[in-house]
């Protein structure tokens, strides 16, 4: 049983609490990809099912503490990572034909099965020793006819030499299809929702304007400033309306304001890089135009292309929900129609196991299995870019542009030399949005087991993983972006052609909000060679949907990363009793010791390009490399106490501890002591506690600083000046002059970014391992009188100190501010834009961020589980069948996390956030008669808050709260012949759709869906 190597004959004997799922609830589900049952189990809510995988690894999560703290074992036995840098197993890679059981243990089980236990550990318990012949077929589609998948599986299994050896081999495959945001009505047209600045507080087009005001000056603006009107003479209605509006909303269509993906056009007459506002021209109509929209008028640009007509038109704004947010009108989008909701994949699987028992000394045995599998993802935006410059002889502007700058430098000829259009864009059709990403995993266990003579049993096994990951995707690369945008038109063939391909000399120019450079890049011809024969090819950023595919091929080559993740365990263990020589009076003292040595290598290398630092922002990804090894011993002991007395059925002491020595963090311990007490027979008490530890992994320990975005809330910003400690304001007030900024007598310096920087993040080699400390106390009744009848509930208390994590950045940046001076540890990792004239000077423009022990985690809660199968033989009506009904959920008492630097006592709370409701409760209702069973699963769980909205903070939002939810899958299974089954379901029966902010939870986005699985043993 999963928790210890002493046998336990059941669940319900466990010292531990353990929860089971079987193959037959994954079967009657319809489930193929073992994830999505089980992040429906309380415990693993948080787990990522393969919906929110999008293609990537399927990782297991419980109680929310994280993935690296959860240990995934096949068969008791440690398995290769699928996640590079992590121990985090892709649980994808376990074929879900070959899975008898699942078993998942709350608790820190380090003193067990070593680091990464520390929350508890998830067993797949997979199918050997099987005899016969078995295949299974299953298709399914969603309620919309799309969505299709169909699974197949083949298992067989012999004995061989009188039934002293058995070979079983199983064969495995799935194919899913995509489903695109298209093809849903809650994400089609960027109609997911998401939390923007409450748009009850701004003026809006076609509310009342205060006297004296105009709409181009009141649009947009906050209806109150300091709790008072902004303006006199406001509407009574709309000062109602923002004083009793929360500060935040969730909204439909969200978009960025000051940027579009068909182009945000401004035309800049002074060369300064940047659009002229409203009012900067010579012509009545240009400045009109500016004003239809806030960006005109405050000088981020007037036009646009229209995404449809592809007609050249003023930019039209939508509902003013901050100063760069709106609903709605021609921001650019943050979803697209074309990407993906569900990537398409494919899965394939290989296994073999054997074993042959020569002798009861020497029974040796192998497990072998090899996994392929690939996923297909489209996501068209990949870049974004503020102020391009593009200069007047561009062949793709459009005329109408044309010909009204034409008509500013005819008015005003000094202009000529300078003028040039302003292009502010987020792409999405610059380069190939498919990503593809191909895993694949082999492990091998070789072994032998068997019995002593003292009646001791003994196992040696070796194991060997490996992952192998390839991920394949194009990239952005900066010269070729930059030039193939500085288009001209050919004079020998009137083409458009790049100009550098005219002129080998001629450096494109760059925008001037790129913080790293304001102007040429240091070298503009990184990757190819300019002038004749060049491979450029000129980009038309003017519209959606203009970039030709040679453009497109030349600006974003496809280019592939690797990882490989390898894992080698030699473990041995003894185990028995000490019967002959004396026993206790419950019974005789067993016990387990043994020996583990386990070697971890993980390698991850970015493609060149990346790694060169050329790719979009010039933002590097470096290589990861690193192992370390870890050598331990381990012992157990059971100690029965009494049993077989009065109030004494069984009184039975269990303890483990194990010593580890790694090469990198040096010496670890960790123990568990548990205790069962069965005063009678029908009712057992149990309970333990427990020292866990995690040692820190590749990744964390040895990725270098490489590039990473940043966008923290600015404490300098006056908005947030009074938020902080009585220093901040004065911390401020220094930092900023050193940036040459200026700050008022009443502070008003506002941060001046739109967008996220770039900085550095990396691991640290110093980290130590965490540590953990858990306990647990349950009981389970399984009453006489009521056959049939079992109530287990457990109560579960984990606390992890010196957790891995890295300092946020919002952490750091208040952390610098809120401190008595700025001459701390915190103000050296960070930087501000120092440019004169910069409209961005005095914003952060870098930041740095590496792992370390700081934080600490808590959850506590109670887990039940009730079963109760009624043969209606009892009552003489066998002919009725029978009745198995089933609830089991968990009530999560607290969950902290404490990720503050500054000060480590204060917590985070996480209860009721999403992804961790107050309760989660599965029920099922199984009801058999003659050769028919059906099947009725459901889950419900409590409010939770929406996606980006802390608890604490709920009172900012006017809706912060998803609804309690249930869902339901049904089933009916026909035994046709006692050798052949047939299924058919409804999985999520109502259709529920994911939650407002979300398009994967708590249900996947297919919604309704049907299947069909039939098993035939041969």
């Amino acid at each position: 049983m999963t928790g210890s190597r002493l046998s336990a004959t059941s669940v319900t004997q466990a010292p531990q609490p353990i929860q089971v799922v079987t193959a037959e609830t994954l079967q009657a589900q319809g489930v193929t990809q073992v994830v999505d049952l089980l992040d429906r189990i309380p415990a693993l809510q948080s787990s990522t099912s393969s919906a929110q995988a999008g293609g990537g690894a399927a990782v297991l999560n419980l109680r929310g503490l994280g993935s690296a703290r959860t240990l995934t074992l096949v068969n008791g036995r440690r398995y290769v990572a699928g996640v590079p840098g992590s121990a985090s197993v892709d649980i994808s890679s376990i074929p879900a034909g070959l899975i008898e059981r699942v078993e998942v243990l709350t608790g820190g089980a380090s003193a067990v099965y070593g680091s990464d236990a520390v929350t508890g550990v998830v067993n797949f318990i997979l199918k050997d020793d099987y005899e016969g012949t078995e295949v299974t077929v299953q298709g399914g589609l969603s309620g919309e006819g799309d969505a299709e998948e169909f699974y197949v599986s083949l298992l067989h299994g012999q004995n061989f030499d009188n039934g002293r050896g058995n070979f079983t081999i199983g064969v495995q495959g799935n194919e899913r299809s995509a489903l695109y945001y298209e093809d849903r009505s809650f994400s089609r047209d960027n109609g997911t929702y998401d939390d923007y600045t409450n748009p009850a507080l701004f003026f809006q087009v076609g509310d009342p304007i205060p006297a004296d005001r105009t709409l181009a000056n009141t649009r947009g603006r906050t209806i109150l400033l300091g709790g008072a009107p902004r303006y006199a003479g406001t509407d009574a209605g709309l000062l109602a309306r923002a004083r009793s509006a929360a500060p935040r909303a969730f909204i439909a269509d969200p978009r960025f304001s000051i940027s579009s993906t068909s182009g945000l056009i401004g035309i800049d007459l002074d060369g300064d890089g940047f659009a002229d506002p409203a009012g900067s021209f010579s012509n009545p109509r240009v400045n009109a135009d500016c004003l239809t929209s806030r960006n005109g008028q405050q000088g981020f640009g007037c036009y646009t292309v229209d995404p449809v007509t592809g007609a050249f038109r003023p930019f039209q704004d939508g509902l003013y929900a901050g100063s760069s947010n709106q609903s709605g009108g021609d921001g650019a989008a943050q979803t697209f129609n074309r990407q993906s909701l569900l990537p398409k994949e494919s899965s394939y699987s290989l296994n073999f196991t054997a074993n042959y028992n020569i002798s009861t000394f020497f029974n040796p045995f192998v497990e072998a299995s090899a996994s392929w599998s690939k996923g297909t993802n489209y996501s068209p935006y990949n870049s974004y870019d503020d102020s391009i410059p593009i200069s007047l002889d561009n062949p793709f502007i459009p005329a109408d542009l044309r010909a009204l700058v034409a008509a500013e430098i005819a008015a005003d000829p000094s202009v000529a030399g300078t003028a040039r259009i302003a292009l502010s864009r987020d792409h999405a059709d610059v380069i190939d949005p498919e990503s593809e990403s191909d895993r694949r995993t082999y492990r091998a266990v070789v072994g032998t087991r068997g019995e002593l003579d003292l009646g001791w049993k003994y196992e040696l096994s070796f194991n060997y993983g490996r992952t192998e990951q390839d991920t394949r995707f194009p990239v952005r690369l900066e010269d070729r972006f930059f030039a193939a945008v500085d288009a001209v038109t050919d004079p020998v063939t009137g083409q458009a052609v790049c100009r550098s391909t005219l002129d080998p000399t001629a450096a494109p120019p760059i925008s001037g909000l790129y913080p790293e450079f304001g102007g040429p890049v240091p070298n503009p011809f990184q990757t190819f060679t300019p002038g004749a024969g060049s491979e450029c090819r000129p980009l038309n950023l003017f519209g959606f949907g203009n970039v030709s595919p040679e453009a497109s091929a030349f600006v974003g080559p496809r280019v592939t990363d690797t990882a490989l993740i390898q894992q080698t365990v030699v473990s041995g263990y003894l185990s028995g009793d000490l019967e002959r020589w004396f026993s206790l009076p419950g019974g005789p003292i067993s016990f387990a010791i043994g020996g583990e040595y386990r070697k971890e290598q993980s390698d991850f290398d970015p493609n060149d390009f990346d790694e060169q630092g050329v790719t979009f922002r010039y933002a590097t990804t470096a290589a990861v490399s690193g192992e370390f090894e870890v050598s331990e011993g381990f012992a157990e002991i059971s100690l029965p106490l009494l049993a077989d007395l009065p109030f004494a059925e069984t009184l039975t002491l269990n303890a483990a501890a194990r010593i580890s020595d790694y090469s990198n963090i040096g010496n670890t311990e960790t123990f568990k002591a548990d205790l069962v007490w069965a005063p009678v027979r029908d009712l057992r008490f149990r309970g333990g506690v427990a020292k866990a530890v995690r040692a820190p992994n590749i990744a964390e320990l040895f990725t270098p600083l490489q590039t990473a975005g940043f966008r923290p809330i600015d404490p300098c910003s006056a908005e947030n000046i009074t938020q902080g400690s009585s220093t901040r304001e004065a911390n401020c007030r220094a930092d900023l002059a050193r940036y040459g900024v200026t700050v008022g007598t009443i502070y008003d310096f506002e941060d001046p970014l739109t967008a996220q920087f770039f900085g550095a993040a990396g691991g640290n080699p110093d980290l130590q391992a965490e540590t953990s400390d858990s306990w647990t106390a349950g009981l389970v009744f399984q009453p006489r009188f009521l056959t049939g009848f079992t109530l287990t509930a457990d109560y579960w208390n984990i606390k992890i100190e010196n957790a891995i994590a890295a300092v946020s950045g919002q952490d750091i940046v208040n952390s610098c501010y809120d401190a008595p001076s700025i001459t701390n540890q915190y103000c050296a990792l960070l930087s501000r834009d120092d440019r004169p004239g910069s409209l961005t000077q005095g914003g952060l423009d870098f930041l740095q961020q590496s792992q370390v022990n700081f934080a600490g985690l808590e959850a506590s809660g109670v887990d039940f589980d009730v079963q109760y199968r009624l043969d209606m033989e009892t009552f003489g009506k066998p002919e009725w069948g029978s009745l198995a009904l089933g609830v089991g959920g968990t009530w999560i008492e607290d969950r902290n996390n404490f990720p503050f630097v500054a000060d480590p006592s204060q917590a985070n709370p996480v209860k009721e956030e999403l992804n961790s409701p107050e309760w989660v409760v599965n029920t099922s209702v199984r009801y058999t008669v003659g050769s028919f069973t059906a099947g009725l699963f459901s889950n419900y769980q409590t409010r939770q808050t929406r996606a980006g909205v802390e608890i604490e903070n709920t009172v900012s939002f006017d809706a912060p709260w998803n609804d309690p939810i249930w869902t339901h899958d049904a089933s009916l299974t026909w035994d046709i012949d006692g050798r052949s089954d047939l299924i058919v379901g409804v999985n999520n029966l109502t259709d529920k759709e994911p939650f407002l902010s979300s398009v994967a939870t708590p249900v996947s986005p297919r919604g309704r869906y049907f299947f069909v699985r039939f098993s035939k043993k041969l």
